[in-house]
């Protein structure tokens, strides 16, 4: 009986060398996918990179900014318009916030001044009953029309953070100061009004403005406000004038005016 043993060192070298041969091909074909991967993540992830550069240029004093829509119809665009009209109600709030706070320090000034010049006048010496109710009337009118006041501008921060950068609508001129005259007329210590109208057309259309209602009556109130100062209790006249081109308000004191 005979054993033969042979070793097939062709085919043990022929395994060998296909075996590195796969290894190669697979990690070659790794760095490839790796390599391919990363550029289409460098390409996809570039929008989204300069979005970000985009976004930390925005800051508070800047909110005016809008990053720019490629107007692709893709997720990145929709992402795009989302942020804006994100930032846009966002600077809408803050423009608010802002109207608010420099509206209330400019209208809220004088009236807390009249009242607390009006205290320190009064405790500064001993008065008579006459002259301390005279003293608590003059209070009472300055606080009167801070209540107005903080009313308007409470509705003025209300309108203002709503979806609408301006409330801006059609006004009937002649109808807004007929409010503020029966307004006036419920606090007897106001002087009164007298509303007088010139060339007014025919055409009632020609009485409205656009603009916005309530800064447009806080500007009035201020106006009527100083000319009381200066009319010692005589009526304060307002003059309406309507042309096609403009609409014309005129307040009117009784003081003695300014030498020219």
């Amino acid at each position: 009986m005979s054993i033969v043993v042979a070793q097939d060192e062709y085919g043990q070298t022929w395994l060998l060398n296909l075996r590195k041969t796969l290894l190669i091909i697979t990690l070659t074909y790794l760095l490839l996918v790796f390599f391919i991967g990363q550029g289409y993540a460098t390409q996809i992830l570039r929008p989204l990179n300069h979005l970000a550069r985009e976004m930390q240029i925005i800051s508070a004093h800047n909110l005016h900014i809008r990053i720019k829509e490629s107007g692709n119809h893709d997720e990145i665009n929709q992402l795009v318009s989302t942020f804006n009209e994100m930032m846009h109600r966002l600077e809408t709030a803050i423009e608010a916030q802002n109207n608010f706070i420099s509206n209330a320090s400019h209208e809220l000034k004088n009236p807390l001044t009249a009242i607390l010049g009006e205290i320190e006048v009064s405790l500064s010496r001993e008065r008579t009953a006459t002259d301390y109710k005279n003293s608590l009337q003059r209070i009472n009118k300055e606080a009167s029309r801070l209540h107005i006041l903080t009313l308007e501008l409470l509705k003025l921060a209300q309108d203002g953070f709503s979806d609408q950068v301006n409330d801006f609508a059609l006004i009937r001129v002649d109808e807004l100061l007929d409010e503020i005259r029966e307004e006036g007329r419920r606090n007897p210590d106001h002087s009164p009004l007298v509303i007088k109208f010139d060339r007014l057309p025919e055409d009632c259309d020609s009485l409205k403005i656009l603009g916005s209602k309530s800064m447009l009556k806080i500007a009035l109130l201020n106006l009527i406000d100083n000319a009381r100062k200066f009319s010692n209790n005589q009526p304060v006249h307002i003059r309406l004038a309507v042309s096609r081109v403009y609409v014309q308000i005129s307040v009117e004191d009784q003081g003695i005016g300014i030498r020219q």
